[in-house]
């Protein structure tokens, strides 16, 4: 099973982190593979080999899509609020109360997105 992170706001952020668990996936299906083989053919040096790929995962894992991932996300998902209209309408979806900032920070998605009178946000006509 591959676990990762998806990040609205930025889509590098999610491709890193589906990408590094994919990897750490690899690295431990190898690892379990080789040491079957290793071990069923008694080389026990291969068993060790392949307890160290298998092993090698979990930091992949920890670091890539983790870390590496959030880090990305921290620096391009403000980005993209404050420059594209179609992160900046997800954003202001799943945070309504900041419109009144987000109509300053990206102009064109105050040119595209207005609030109406009960006070959903939709395309202006």
């Amino acid at each position: 099973m591959i676990f990762y992170k998806t990040y609205p706001c930025s889509k590098k952020a999610t491709t890193v982190s589906v990408i590094f668990s994919l990897l750490a996936f690899m690295s431990v299906i190898t690892g379990i593979m080789l040491f079957r083989e290793a071990l069923s053919d008694k080389e026990y040096v291969n068993c060790a080999i392949a307890v160290v790929i298998a092993a090698v995962g979990i930091p992949i894992y920890i670091f890539g899509s983790n870390k590496l991932s959030k880090k990305i996300a921290e620096k391009e998902g403000p980005k993209n609020i404050r420059t594209k209209v179609g992160y900046a309408h997800k954003y202001v979806m799943a945070h309504p109360e900041a419109y009144d900032w987000l109509i300053k920070e990206n102009p064109a998605f105050a040119a595209k997105y207005v609030r109406n009178e009960s006070g959903k946000i939709v395309k202006r006509r």
